[in-house]
């Protein structure tokens, strides 16, 4: 039962994403111009040529998010299903949880969290 819930939601969310796309390529204004196909950064206009290279802090910033955001998608469900899961769930979320502390310290270390 629950899976058949489950996969009715799955499918309702996958109709609705694809209608939401079809009806905006349809409906939406289709007026280009060298303006609109310009990239576009917080209003700003370009005053210099991008470099080639980007910064590696960039790339640092996606790992950060990666390591310390999307985390709380495995704390809240372990949260809701620990008396389920009893002492094996404890040991896994402690284990997660030391691999995440590893990677904390690993980042500072390295001199991740300083922008200079």
């Amino acid at each position: 039962m629950e899976l058949t819930g489950l996969i009715i939601g799955a499918a309702v969310s996958f109709i609705i994403a694809i209608g939401m796309l079809l009806i905006s390529i349809f409906i939406g204004p289709k007026r280009k111009s060298a303006m609109k196909l310009e990239p576009f950064e917080c209003g700003a206009e370009k005053c210099e040529p991008l470099p080639d290279v980007f910064p590696a802090k960039f790339y640092i910033v996606a790992i950060l998010f990666v390591l310390f955001d999307i985390e709380a998608a495995f704390f809240f469900p372990w949260a809701f299903a620990l008396l389920d899961l009893k002492l094996y769930g404890l040991i896994i979320m402690i284990l997660y949880f030391a691999i995440l502390i590893f990677g904390f310290a690993y980042f500072w270390r390295k001199g991740g969290f300083n922008w200079k």
